[in-house]
């Protein structure tokens, strides 16, 4: 029988040591520091993005909004990117929406309409998958 478990990860201690050596560098105070500042900076901007479509009395979608954060996030982050998403339409959060509601739909569907020949060409919602995956900005909604 293995001791306890040690620390928020249950493992035998061997196994404990070689993820503690792998998410150490997660807990560096100046990592987390910055993480924390990003964070911020998005929120702020999130915020900023809000109000304006409150004084422009516009509908918001916040889940398309709280997506677009957190693309912006994930780029500083992971890849030193800006998207940018927050303030301006993002093509590449439109293709994931387009995409998840085909995958949606097709979930519920008793025909595989999907499957059939020229369905990409001629039926609408998988029109505006196809175009929506390929980047054609004018037929993502």
């Amino acid at each position: 029988m293995f001791p306890p478990p040690f620390g928020s990860i249950p493992a035998d201690p061997e196994t404990w040591k070689v993820r503690r050596r792998a998410i150490a560098p997660g807990f560096n105070k100046r990592w987390l520091n910055k993480m924390v500042t990003l964070f911020a900076d998005a929120g702020d901007e999130l915020t900023a993005s809000l109000t304006r479509s409150q004084n422009e009395h516009a509908a918001v979608d916040m889940e398309e909004r709280f997506c677009s954060s957190t693309l912006d996030i994930i780029g500083r982050a992971v890849f030193n990117y800006d998207f940018g998403s927050v303030n301006n339409e993002s093509p590449i959060v439109k293709a994931v929406y387009r995409t998840l509601r085909e995958a949606e739909h097709r979930t519920t569907s008793f025909i595989p309409y999907w499957n059939l020949p020229y369905a990409n060409k001629w039926i609408s919602s998988q029109v505006r998958k196809t175009r929506a995956v390929q980047g054609d900005r004018l037929s993502v909604v």
